[in-house]
């Protein structure tokens, strides 16, 4: 028996409201990174030879609030509009560059995945290149991720 559109649209928002996956909907922004922050706690805790890998540290000289120059990432009707600053949103495309360099070092084979799909999916974009110019341990790359990430998620949802 078919839904009708009202039902249909109360389930989605429902299901957008309370970061639930509906079928094969695209669930919210906030969804993606709350489970990137969530990886990154579980993932920091750990103590494995793998974080001693070098990894490209994006993070170096970047500026934050240098432009003003502005992304929309378009969201299903029932979400939040995601609008990051074409800086935020270069760091994450290129973080996804890195955790997917990164995501084949078998102790964090998975957790990496789980961080990489989720990148993919909040920024709707494949990774972006990277300059290898300047190196960090992937343990403090992954804490400078998840402090840029909890960064995005207050000034979002304030």
């Amino acid at each position: 028996m078919p839904i009708s559109s009202d039902t249909f649209s109360r389930i989605t928002q429902q299901a957008c409201n309370s970061h639930m996956v509906l079928g094969r909907h695209r669930i919210c922004w906030v969804t993606y990174l709350r489970e990137i922050i969530k990886i990154l706690d579980n993932i920091t805790k750990q103590k494995v030879s793998c974080g001693e890998m070098n990894v490209t540290n994006i993070f170096a000289n970047t500026k934050f609030l240098a432009s003003t120059s502005l992304v929309n990432i378009p969201q299903v009707p029932t979400c939040p509009s995601l609008i990051l600053k074409k800086e935020t949103f270069d760091i994450l495309c290129k973080a996804a560059t890195v955790v997917e360099n990164g995501r084949y070092c078998h102790p964090y084979k998975f957790p990496l995945e789980g961080i990489y799909v989720n990148l993919i999916q909040l920024i709707q974009k494949v990774p972006c290149p990277v300059k290898a110019d300047n190196n960090i341990k992937l343990k403090h790359f992954l804490e400078n991720l998840k402090d840029f990430s909890k960064k995005i998620m207050k000034e979002k949802l304030q």
